[in-house]
């Protein structure tokens, strides 16, 4: 007995992860660090030196404070792959440019211009990002994230 049942497709949207990237300040300097991570909370305790394992480049210029965590991946490789051109945005920064608001504009044109990786003049758009934002000071509007504001105190 032959049965012609075609598989059922859904649209389904992969959940989003625990995979995020992240942009410090340092309190002491005008300096930026961009990470990535599962569990924020843990990694932001050991960039300030309160639990062990944190990064080398955060060692001096502490303390280290969130401007924003950036999520809405849905696998290591695409958050990773984001962290790296946040890192590397293909232009350097000027001598008396702010680093936060060079890395924010950076930030916004990774998010416009797609992950690229399918190929470099088909480039896919990343998907819809949350970002939390911890410095009322900073932040970005962009019609591609939605934007969190953590309450200060």
């Amino acid at each position: 007995m032959e049965t012609n049942i075609k598989p059922l497709r859904l649209n389904v949207i992969a959940p989003i992860s625990d995979h995020g990237c992240y942009i410090l300040r340092s309190a002491g300097s005008n300096k930026v660090y961009i990470g990535y991570t599962m569990d924020f909370t843990r990694r932001i305790l050991q960039h300030n030196g309160e639990l062990a394992g944190g990064a080398k480049k955060t060692q001096k210029n502490r303390p280290w404070y969130p401007i924003c965590v950036i999520k809405g991946f849905y696998e290591s490789s695409a958050a990773l792959r984001f962290e790296y051109r946040l890192q590397h945005p293909g232009r350097r920064r000027k001598a008396r440019e702010d680093s936060i608001s060079f890395t924010l504009q950076n930030l916004n044109n990774l998010i416009n211009n797609g992950d690229g990786s399918i190929a470099k003049d088909n480039k896919m758009p990343w998907p819809a990002l949350h970002i939390t934002w911890y410095d009322p000071n900073y932040s970005i509007q962009n019609a591609h994230t939605y934007n969190y504001y953590f309450p200060t105190h």
